[in-house]
């Protein structure tokens, strides 16, 4: 009797231990949160995608290719063109007046550069030379074009050019361009006849 009374407290004892052991473990670990769903490839080509146009741009206003050109740089071109109404003395700053005998300039000059010369079909024939210049000039119809070009100067084009209606010229204007030219001062050249002639016999010389 006294042993099943013994055995019994120590069953009573154990089955304690038992069911702690039996006790289901909890994980310290936060539970995983789901994954957030990616749009599969078929959804994201169904989306419509949203495009910005750019503002219309205005065109680009016409060309007047009759107007008179700027002058490039280096030169240093009188202003207003041949044909346009002056006064005579206004300008300054030039080696010849512009303002022709019929109230309207009747020679336009590049002081720097040779480049109103070469704006014609005519071809430029030599009239002189002068140290490091050498003086050239020709006539197209009612206009003659002439230059003293530089050429011992690093620059290209440098010298100075002019274009002139001959007809409108005034015996001051006409005389001061005979004088760049290298060619005689003894009489005013007026006509083209007159300006080809002297122009010819610049040529011949040496």
């Amino acid at each position: 009797m006294i042993w099943f009374v013994l055995l019994a407290g120590c069953a009573a004892r154990e089955e304690p231990t038992r069911s702690a052991k039996r006790a289901p473990l909890i994980s310290a670990e936060p539970p995983h949160e789901a994954a957030a769903e990616t749009p599969s490839p078929a959804s994201a080509e169904n989306e419509p995608v949203t495009t910005t146009e750019a503002p219309p741009t205005e065109p680009a206003p016409p060309v007047d290719e009759t107007a008179p050109q700027q002058a490039t740089r280096g030169s240093r071109t009188s202003k207003p063109a041949i044909g346009t109404p002056c006064t005579a003395g206004s300008a300054s700053g030039r080696s010849i007046d512009p303002c022709g005998k019929t109230g309207r300039v009747a020679i336009e000059i590049d002081e720097a550069s040779v480049q109103l010369a070469h704006q014609t079909e005519c071809k430029l024939e030599r009239t002189g030379r002068e140290n490091m210049y050498s003086a050239s000039a020709c006539v197209h119809g009612d206009r003659l074009y002439a230059e003293k070009a530089c050429i011992a100067c690093r620059l290209p084009m440098s010298g100075w050019s002019a274009r002139a209606v001959m007809a409108e010229l005034t015996e001051a204007q006409a005389l001061e361009i005979q004088k760049k030219l290298l060619l005689p001062t003894s009489r005013v050249l007026k006509t083209p006849a007159d300006w080809q002639q002297a122009i010819a016999a610049g040529r011949t010389k040496p």
